[in-house]
C-alpha cells in the first residue's frame, strides 16, 4: 500500500522545477523537536478541496479511525487528525560508554489502516480510480508534522517494518566484490580484490509501470577506480509489467549463494498480502507464484543492495540515503562542517507540483536535521 502513496506524491512533484507561489513552508522548534509546517496550513484540521470527481451523498463514504476522521462536503474532504498520533516524540538519552540520544518507536498502524479504509471506499464509488492514494499524498502534505514523522507517512517505517516501498525518487546500489584472479567463489576478504558499486535509478513509465534503469557502474581495484559500461554480473531489473517494487532489508537465502531482494507486482492491493505469504516460505513463494502475479529478484548473498532519494544540489543531481537529512547532503557535497553555510542554505521542498523555499531560524541549526523526501533542490 506504501508504495503507492509515493508514486502518487512523485505524480503531484514530478514537475516540481518551478518555486511554489503558495508561500513557503515552516520549519519551527516544537517542545520535544521540531515541526514542519505546509504553506496552506498549521493546523490538524484540513479542508481538502477538488479531492474526488465523484458526486454522492451517501454517509458510507465517511472514515474514522480513533486518530483521524475523514468526511466530505461535496468534493471538499473535511480530515480532522488527533494531534498526539503525530506530536515530536521526546528524546531519550541512553546511558553506557558512549552516550547516544534516540525517540520513542511510534505506533503508526493508524495510518496503513487509514488508507486500507480509503482504498475500499473508492472499491464501493465514494472516490474514482486512484484517488484515495491522491487523496492520502494530499494530507499527509498538508498536515504540520515532525519531519522524520512526514517521511514516514510517505514511505513507511523501513527500519521496523524491514522493507521499503520504491518509487521514482528512489534510486539503488549495490556494492559487489571483485575476486582476484583464479579465484571463482567467494568465501573470505581474503579472495577478494576490490569492489564494483553500480548505481540505478527507479523510473516510472507513462503506463505506471516501473523500471530499475542502470546510471553507471565504478570499479576500485586498491587505489584506482574505473568506469565501467555495465557491472560484472547481470544488472538489476525487474517485470516489464512490475508497477509496485518492496525492497526487503532481511536476507533469505532461495538458492545456492543468492538471496531474495525484491518483490515486485502489477496489483497494489496484493502487495501486503503477498509480502505476509511471502515471509512466511520466500523459496516456496517465488518459486510456485505465476510471474503474472508477482515476481522476486534475487542477487549474489554477498552483494549489498541500498536504496537512497534523488535531489538537487547547486543545480546536480544528488544523492542521499533513506531518512537522510540536510546535514548528510552537505557533507557528502564535501561541506565538512555544515552549519557554516547555514546563512546562505536555500532548501526547496516539492508541494502539489511546485518547489517551495522551507523557512527557518538561521540563528540555529533545526534545518541540518530536516529528514529529506526526495525531489528537494538545495543551495548555498
Amino acid at each position: 500500500m506504501r508504495v503507492i502513496l509515493s508514486i502518487a506524491l512523485a505524480l503531484l512533484t514530478a514537475c516540481a522545477v518551478r518555486q511554489s507561489p503558495l508561500g513557503p513552508w515552516r520549519l519551527q522548534p516544537a517542545r520535544d523537536g521540531l515541526m514542519l509546517l505546509p504553506p496552506r496550513s498549521s493546523t490538524s484540521t484540513l479542508e481538502l478541496k477538488n479531492v474526488r470527481s465523484v458526486h454522492t451523498r451517501d454517509t458510507g463514504c465517511e472514515v474514522s479511525v480513533p486518530q483521524i476522521q475523514l468526511a466530505w462536503k461535496g468534493r471538499t474532504a473535511r480530515v480532522t487528525l488527533d494531534e498526539r498520533a503525530v506530536a515530536a516524540a521526546p528524546e531519550i538519552a541512553l546511558k553506557g560508554p558512549q552516550a547516544a540520544t534516540g525517540e520513542q518507536v511510534r505506533d503508526l498502524s493508524w495510518w496503513p489502516d487509514f488508507r486500507q479504509q480509503l482504498v475500499r471506499r473508492e472499491q464501493q464509488g465514494c472516490l474514482a480510480h486512484g484517488e484515495a492514494e491522491l487523496l492520502a499524498g494530499r494530507i499527509v502534505q498538508n498536515l504540520p508534522l515532525p519531519p522524520m514523522l512526514a517521511y514516514k507517512l510517505r514511505y513507511g517505517d523501513y527500519l521496523m517494518d524491514g522493507y521499503l516501498d520504491l518509487g521514482p525518487k528512489f534510486a539503488l546500489k549495490s556494492v559487489s566484490p571483485l575476486l582476484k584472479p583464479g579465484i571463482e567463489k567467494y568465501h573470505a576478504l581474503a579472495d577478494v580484490a576490490g569492489y564494483e558499486t553500480a548505481y540505478y535509478d527507479v523510473q516510472q513509465g507513462g503506463d505506471g509501470s516501473l523500471k530499475i534503469a542502470l546510471r553507471s557502474v565504478d570499479q576500485l581495484v586498491g587505489r584506482i577506480s574505473t568506469k565501467k559500461p555495465r557491472p560484472t554480473g547481470s544488472p538489476l531489473r525487474v517485470a516489464n509489467s512490475a508497477r509496485y517494487v518492496r525492497l526487503f532489508f532481511r536476507t533469505w537465502r532461495i538458492s545456492g549463494d543468492y538471496r531474495i531482494a525484491l518483490l515486485a507486482t502489477r496489483d497494489v492491493g496484493l502487495m501486503d498480502a503477498m509480502s505476509s505469504e511471502f515471509e512466511k516460505d520466500p523459496e516456496r513463494f517465488c518459486r510456485e507464484t505465476n510471474p503474472a502475479r508477482a515476481t522476486c529478484l534475487s542477487v549474489p548473498m554477498e552483494m549489498m543492495l541500498t536504496a537512497e532519494m534523488r535531489l538537487r544540489v547547486n543545480g546536480k543531481p544528488a544523492y542521499v540515503p533513506v531518512g537522510g537529512n540536510v546535514a548528510e547532503v552537505l557533507r557528502t557535497a564535501g561541506v565538512r562542517q555544515p552549519q557554516t553555510v547555514i546563512q546562505s542554505l536555500q532548501v526547496l521542498r516539492p508541494y502539489e507540483g511546485a518547489l517551495a523555499p522551507v523557512e527557518f531560524d538561521r540563528t540555529r541549526s533545526d534545518i541540518l536535521n530536516l529528514t529529506l523526501i526526495g525531489g528537494e533542490e538545495i543551495r548555498w
